[in-house]
């Protein structure tokens, strides 16, 4: 496209248009990121062990005893046989990413087209990781009574929701470390509306930048749980969404980036390829300290 400029009236000066060529910047406006929040909510420890290539993690169960008690002088020692239980975490899913940048658009550009798009590619490879990793916990966690969250007279306060979960996170014996909750940007506005008892996400002191993948920060803590928020998790519109709630330690992840490279296109033509491809598992290894809630959405204000 080529910029044409209005000229008063008798003025005839510079009107070749090639003299006017267009002028592309050299900085890049960055697709927008979702929250990388799945490595943040589940343990992680076991990812060396698929580093080589294995398709199998063997996560070891810590041995149930039991306990006498009163036991009378000169009773006999109830000695127990203890042994270990494992849990195996298969290593069966995929994503993968692959394309091409022609020599002669590198060449005409401005820019770094091949690097760029690497960075597109590294996020949107994180991205259907993170969301794979959502759906599975969604599938697995215990549904508790679902609540209509807002601050009209039938409506449920939204740092209850929390309470709730926290009640049931307490009965089951999970400890207050590690736990986190996991809502959508819509919970996060009633959590922040002036009725709401949370102070402004400024004054508790959030901050995240990432040119690249956009790193998960709790945004509160409320009933001891670190919130996150999420796009990944379950919404219908802004009507509602599903809430997780649980320990970090309840579902294992592990991941191992098998193949990132540049490649000449050879035969195929001029330029270079990019592919990768991102190997995963993911295990539930405590179901009782994971929890859903499908929070809809009441009166704001």
């Amino acid at each position: 496209m080529t910029l044409t400029i209005e000229n008063a009236a008798g003025y005839g000066n510079w009107q070749n248009p090639e003299l006017f060529p267009d002028i592309f910047s050299g900085h890049v406006l960055y697709n927008l990121q979702k929250a990388a929040v799945a490595d943040e909510i589940t343990n992680t420890e076991f990812e060396g062990q698929i580093q080589g290539g294995a398709s199998t993690v063997k996560i070891i169960k810590a041995p149930v005893v039991s306990v006498d008690t009163n036991v009378g002088k000169g009773a006999k020692l109830n000695l127990q046989n203890v042994d270990a239980d494992a849990i195996t975490m298969l290593v069966d899913q995929n994503v993968s990413c692959a394309f091409v940048v022609d020599s002669i658009s590198q060449a005409l550009s401005n820019i770094d087209l091949l690097n760029m798009t690497i960075k597109e590619a590294v996020y949107r490879v994180r991205d259907a990781y993170d969301s794979n990793i959502f759906t599975y916990i969604e599938a697995q966690a215990t549904a508790l009574t679902g609540q209509t969250i807002g601050f009209g007279a039938s409506d449920t306060d939204p740092i209850n929701i929390f309470n709730i979960a926290r009640e049931n996170l307490d009965l089951a014996n999970v400890p207050y470390e590690d736990c986190y909750a996991v809502v959508s940007p819509t919970v996060i506005k009633y959590l922040m509306a002036a009725d709401s008892k949370l102070l402004n996400v400024n004054e508790m002191g959030y901050s995240s930048k990432s040119p690249i993948i956009t790193p998960a920060v709790p945004r509160f803590n409320v009933a001891g749980m670190d919130v996150y928020v999420s796009n990944n998790v379950t919404r219908t519109g802004t009507t509602s969404s599903v809430a997780l709630f649980g320990h970090k330690s309840a579902v294992s992840t592990a991941k191992a980036l098998l193949e990132s490279s540049v490649q000449d296109r050879g035969e195929n033509g001029f330029g270079k390829f990019y592919k990768s491809l991102l190997v995963y598992g993911r295990q539930v290894l405590r179901s009782e300290a994971l929890f859903k809630m499908t929070v809809t959405n009441g009166t704001l204000g």
